[in-house]
């Protein structure tokens, strides 16, 4: 079973497209 790395999926939503950009945002801000 091959594994997903998440940020390779395409948003289905805009709200998942914005949960992803403020996950990254936190990322840098680290």
């Amino acid at each position: 079973m091959k594994r997903v790395n998440t940020f390779e999926v395409v948003p289905q939503s805009e709200n998942d497209k914005e949960c992803l950009l403020r996950l990254l945002d936190a990322s840098a801000s680290l």
